[in-house]
């Protein structure tokens, strides 16, 4: 797959910066990626904006098959290690789950899809448990910089992000202030971004706005695995609109958890894949947090229930992902795929609900 998979790609825009050729310019990135021994890319511009081709300067100074093996074993060890603490730290004692937990995220068809072409999603988990677990165990600057991941893909942590930073300055009980782990989290991630973002637009200052103009608008149309492109499948372009009053409403009921409750990052982890503006069905492994985490919370309260989310939703990955990826195949299309994250979004809800009001017993 090497020079034919994603991770290609990615490596395709650091690697035309370091041999002194524009990612951002549209009438020679196609030319310049497959002259560098990737497969002919789907946009007129890099992929990805220079908040993310700057940092991955590092992997472009390394030939494409060694940064390709690098990805591969930073990526499997890094979700490995982030799912074990998970693990350790929620579901204690549980070994047939952490088996389970375990097989969903390396050999589920989304698991294996991230595998095979070398996709951002073993990284991007492991960045989510990393960014929620230090948080909890009150290691603010670790959690600010591991949220700091969620700028590779931000249209996946738009409702994470809110949800983390609200999660981290809500006043704990009896208290008015932000919690100061808290504020330490959130200032970190903030001011970190923005100087990321700062730096690569004075670094690569041209992909403004023809970034914008080729990738956003073609990133926004309703033809991948969104709500959006669900609804524009069952019931028309016309319909659009109300998938995303579909998602407001979605949003309504998440809003009626605690913001200091451990219900609160499951639920709103989950709405954040739906309500993504664009995703592919390996952006799916994601939803392994919020299975987790849903599990988690509800350990001391009732196993059983604890137990039934997690095979629940695991369910959903080993068995869902790849029917509905024989429907994308059958149907030349993914826009059905949104049933997987709408249906994690329910498993975890409903389980949730009866303790949306409830205090943490995570947080500190």
């Amino acid at each position: 797959m090497i020079g034919a998979d994603d991770l290609s790609r990615i490596w395709a825009g650091p690697r035309a910066v370091l041999t002194g050729h524009d990612p951002y310019d549209p009438t020679s990135w196609v030319a310049t990626a497959t002259g560098l021994g990737t497969q002919v890319p789907d946009t007129a511009v890099f992929i990805y904006p220079p908040w993310v081709t700057v940092p991955l300067l590092p992997l472009g100074l390394l030939p494409l098959p060694v940064a390709s093996a690098l990805w591969l074993v930073a990526s499997l060890v890094a979700a490995i290690i982030a799912m074990r603490a998970a693990l350790h730290a929620l579901l204690p004692g549980r070994a047939r789950d952490h088996a389970l937990v375990a097989v969903t995220l390396l050999l589920s068809w989304v698991g294996l899809l991230t595998l095979i072409i070398g996709q951002w999603g073993y990284l991007l988990t492991a960045a989510l448990f990393i960014a929620i677990l230090a948080l909890h165990r009150g290691r603010p600057v670790v959690a600010g910089f591991a949220a700091l991941a969620f700028l590779a893909k931000p249209q996946l942590f738009f409702f994470t992000a809110v949800a983390f930073a609200v999660h981290a300055l809500w006043p704990r009980p009896g208290e008015k202030a932000p919690p100061r782990d808290g504020a330490i989290a959130v200032g970190v991630a903030g001011g970190a971004a923005l100087a990321l973002v700062a730096v690569g637009w004075l670094v690569l200052p041209s992909w403004w706005p023809t970034w914008f103009e080729i990738v956003g608008a073609q990133q926004t149309r309703p033809f991948s695995d969104t709500v959006a492109g669900l609804f524009a499948a069952l019931f028309g372009a016309g319909a659009v609109p109300l998938a995303w009053l579909a998602v407001a409403a979605l949003a309504v009921v998440a809003l009626t958890f605690h913001p200091r409750g451990d219900a609160w990052l499951p639920v709103w982890t989950a709405l954040s894949i739906v309500g993504a503006p664009y995703t592919n069905s390996y952006d799916q492994i994601l939803l392994i947090v919020p299975v987790v985490l849903a599990a988690g919370a509800l350990h001391a309260r009732s196993p059983r229930a604890s137990r039934r989310v997690l095979w629940a939703g695991c369910a959903v990955l080993l068995i869902v992902t790849p029917l509905m990826y024989e429907v994308a195949v059958i149907r030349h299309s993914e826009t059905f795929g949104a049933v997987v994250s709408l249906s994690i979004f329910a498993i975890v809800t409903g389980s949730l609900w009866r303790y949306r009001r409830e205090p943490a017993r995570l947080s500190p």
